[in-house]
């Protein structure tokens, strides 16, 4: 009795540690979320005062320069094309979605799933939001939703399979009769397992 229980607590205890990593994961989503919006509005930022600076004949070197460091942090976070405008100004395409145009950038958020719990990513589309998850296949954010969903459900479902598996074996010798040890009933009669 004694080993089934220790085995008992080391699934429940896997099992909670693969849980506590996924909400960690999908915390972290939150966090490249927020930084994601803090860069797009930078990119809308640099956009304006390229284009008003460029549009009076001045020279805007060392904001095109800034606007590229940030176009490659957002690049880190997940798939980006930025064409330039004639302007001056450069589109940013995030995930299949337009998230920056001239001056303006569409708000990014989370927001649970109704079937995970976990956050899904979404982008403003006029006065309602569509999931992008499925699309951010590359970067630090692809790259937390699946450790979160992929990789960690996976162990999961796993860990849960070799559970069953472990219980069955042992419910079926049970139902022999005999334990792990060769002991028949309760009258202790040792048979040759």
């Amino acid at each position: 009795m004694a080993s089934g229980s220790v085995a008992v607590q080391f699934f429940n205890q896997t099992a909670d540690a693969l849980s506590q990593q996924q909400t960690s994961l999908d915390q972290q989503v939150v966090g490249q979320v927020n930084t994601l919006n803090s860069l797009a509005g930078q990119v809308a930022t640099l956009n304006s005062r390229i284009a008003q600076l460029e549009a009076g004949g001045g020279q805007a070197h060392d904001m095109r320069a800034q606007r590229t460091q940030v176009l490659e942090q957002l690049a880190a976070i997940g798939p980006i094309r930025a064409p330039e405008a004639d302007d001056g100004s450069v589109r940013v395409i995030f995930a299949n979605q337009i998230l920056v145009e001239g001056g303006m950038a569409r708000s990014v958020s989370t927001a649970d799933d109704p079937v995970t719990g976990f956050n899904q990513v979404r982008i403003e589309m006029g006065s309602t939001t569509l999931d992008i998850s499925d699309q951010l296949s590359s970067g630090s954010l692809g790259g937390l939703i699946a450790q979160r969903d992929t990789v960690i459900a996976g162990l999961r479902a796993d860990l849960d399979a070799l559970a069953f598996e472990v219980a069955s074996t042992v419910n079926a010798q049970h139902q022999v009769g005999f334990g792990l040890d060769g002991w028949d009933d309760m009258i202790s009669v040792w048979r040759d397992a």
